[in-house]
């Protein structure tokens, strides 16, 4: 016999009061379900199930909240509240979650690839943020750099390093001074509008040839030639420009505002006629006739300045050449008197005496000794080694170096 349950009913947003233990109750309208519990008729509305099994689609207004939800035939979940993730293949092996609009989470989001309208995103930026590297990224527009310095292998090679050597091209404008510890070289022009070399600075142009400034001078080394150029003139002088020397290329003068000293080659000329024998015989400058004392007028010359006797170049009206002449140069310093024993022997000199046709020349050059100070007498003497016979004539050229660069005025 068929048994019929009626169930208290109520529209609207009414809610039942008073319902006896197990009396049921519901609102037509929203379709929530009440009952009574308790003997005290409390009223109570069915929220919670242990399970529910639909035969067709579930659909709520609101949220549906649970645990974990499977679909049909998988035994792990779907989704994973424990987690706030979506399980990928692993959960739900074989299927795609497909969306038309935008797939939002305010927590993670966990797969093995993402995709970008069919390129797996890997691929174009691998590995992703959070890896200790950047393999292959594209152009870097924006921003601001914050990690590690770059290293300079990773660098273009048209960027300067600074602790490798490299090569530069093109031209390179640095706006402030440039300061190098070591040296710096080019195999074209250096080219400034002004050099500063600090202290004894060097140019140097060969291990041995150089310009240095040092002690208010400046040195110019050139080993073998210095070569100074002018198309008119080669001008030296001080910084008020009133004393100078001038080189005229064009012509070979040189001229000065002032004394030029230097070394000179100065020549004195005699001839005597004497009968020599084997004496040793000091030749007059200022007659024709020889004579053996220190003290005669005609012997001695003085001299104003340091010097050298370089050579005797001398010949006769007789054969001289079967004997030996003995050339010597002596001096009297001054403040001695003149006497043969203070006339002492500064250098010798030997060579064969001239034929009636030859010159004979005494060297002085490669002795011990050949040069006198200022102010000194000095006497040329000659003495041949065998007696020539006969009075017989002598010219003589006797060719000094004189140091005028020694004067004191």
């Amino acid at each position: 016999m068929a048994s019929t349950i009626q169930l208290k009913t109520g529209t609207g947003s009414a809610v039942p009061a008073n319902l006896t233990q197990g009396e049921l109750a519901i609102n037509v309208d929203n379709g929530l379900v009440y009952y009574g519990s308790g003997s005290t008729n409390t009223t109570k509305k069915l929220e919670t199930f242990t399970n529910i099994t639909a035969s067709s689609n579930i659909s709520a207004s609101g949220h549906v909240e649970a645990n974990r939800m499977y679909p049909q035939g998988i035994s792990k979940p779907f989704i994973s509240t424990a987690k706030g993730q979506i399980i990928s293949s692993t959960g739900l092996a074989g299927t795609n979650i497909t969306a038309s609009g935008n797939i939002s989470a305010s927590g993670n989001v966990y797969a093995k690839d993402y995709f970008n309208d069919g390129t797996n995103i890997n691929t174009l930026y691998s590995p992703i943020e959070g890896s200790e590297q950047i393999i292959t990224v594209g152009t870097i527009s924006e921003g601001t750099w914050n990690g590690a310095p770059i290293a300079s292998a990773y660098l273009d090679a048209d960027t300067a390093h600074l602790t490798t050597d490299q090569t530069f091209s093109g031209k390179k404008t640095f706006s402030a001074a440039i300061t190098a510890s070591g040296n710096i070289s080019a195999s074209g022009d250096i080219s400034a509008s002004n050099i500063h070399l600090p202290g004894q600075g060097k140019i140097t142009f060969q291990t041995d040839q150089f310009i240095t400034g040092q002690n208010n001078s400046i040195t110019i080394d050139g080993d073998n030639t210095i070569k100074l150029k002018a198309d008119n003139y080669v001008e030296f002088q001080n910084n008020s420009g009133d004393a100078k020397v001038v080189i005229d290329p064009n012509n070979g003068h040189i001229s000065a505002s002032g004394t030029i000293r230097g070394r000179e080659i100065h020549i004195v000329n005699t001839a005597f006629k004497d009968d020599l024998n084997t004496d040793e015989i000091f030749v007059p400058w200022n007659s024709t006739t020889e004579n053996a004392a220190v003290g005669n007028l005609n012997v001695p010359i003085i001299m104003p300045c340091a010097g050298k006797v370089l050579k005797v170049l001398y010949r006769s009206n007789a054969d001289n050449s079967g004997v030996t002449a003995t050339w010597r140069l002596r001096t009297v310093a001054n403040n001695e008197t003149i006497t043969l024993g203070h006339a002492g022997i500064v250098g010798t000199t030997t060579c064969t005496g001239p034929n009636t046709g030859s010159v004979a020349t005494a060297d002085f050059t490669g002795v011990s000794s050949n040069e006198f100070n200022a102010e000194d007498l000095i006497y040329i003497s000659i003495q041949n080694g065998g007696d020539v016979g006969g009075e017989i004539i002598y010219w003589v050229t006797l060719v000094l170096e004189l140091h005028y660069d020694t004067l004191g005025y």
